[in-house]
């Protein structure tokens, strides 16, 4: 397939791989779209919808980049109550070493400290833990959609993937995960991507472990189970913050 010269000649080198792994992306999906519907594209077709998804991509990063500059928390030991009217997701990923399965889980806590949310979700391997870990802010984010949450802070201890978020750093493995997120990042008002140490993240990695040994998809908005009421509590007592209700 001969390629358009003058359409690769404007792409940085930088983002190569992103380029690389939206072309496969675009085969993929034409392979299927054959499969299950009996329709094939053009291979200069495959070409040009990876080549729109990697302009849109990058409109979405200079996007979020306007709206609101990267966040980071203070680098401390504990976790930290959120902005004045944000929702703040903590979101982590576990791997099961047998089985290559990967279990993702977040919680959402508003300024008070109070707990508002929790849900966590299997996914099938093998994966990576990079991979386990964009899926975890994919999962975070489309719930909290859901939710109708409207400013949010999504934070995790993976500090590539919170890179790739605030578009510093390019991962092959996952850039269609990264792309993901950041498209449904545009349908909130306001949403900040979030770095802290593992210490400020104990309860989301809990969830995440848990639901290594679950049957799926589970979610709470209220009546939550004891063991994630004591831990989001020694949080709280943790930090200081306002007790809980």
């Amino acid at each position: 397939m001969s390629l358009p010269q003058g359409q690769i000649s404007e792409v940085d080198s930088q983002d190569g791989k992103a380029i690389a792994s939206l072309i496969c992306w675009s085969i993929w999906k034409n392979r299927n779209q054959d499969l299950f519907e009996g329709q094939q594209w053009e291979p200069l077709v495959v070409y040009e919808k990876a080549m729109l998804a990697w302009k849109e991509f990058k409109v979405t990063c200079d996007l979020l980049e306007q709206r609101a500059p990267p966040f980071s928390s203070p680098c401390t030991q504990i976790w930290q109550s959120p902005l004045e009217g944000y929702i703040k997701l903590n979101v982590d990923g576990a791997l099961n070493s047998q089985d290559g399965n990967g279990g993702v889980g977040f919680v959402a806590r508003n300024r008070d400290a109070i707990l508002v949310g929790a849900a966590m979700e299997i996914f099938k391997g093998p994966l990576s833990p990079r991979v386990i870990e964009a899926l975890g802010f994919r999962f975070a984010l489309t719930t909290a959609l859901h939710w109708g949450y409207s400013r949010i802070i999504v934070e995790g201890d993976a500090l590539q993937i919170v890179q790739a978020l605030n578009g510093s750093r390019s991962f092959v493995d996952c850039d269609t995960i990264i792309l993901d997120c950041l498209q449904i990042a545009m349908n909130f008002s306001s949403c900040l991507f979030s770095h802290v140490k593992r210490g400020c993240n104990r309860v989301a990695h809990f969830v995440a472990r848990k639901s290594l040994s679950g049957n799926g998809l589970m979610s709470w908005r209220g009546d939550f189970p004891q063991w994630l009421l004591t831990l989001a509590l020694d949080d709280v007592r943790a930090s200081g913050s306002s007790s809980m209700s």
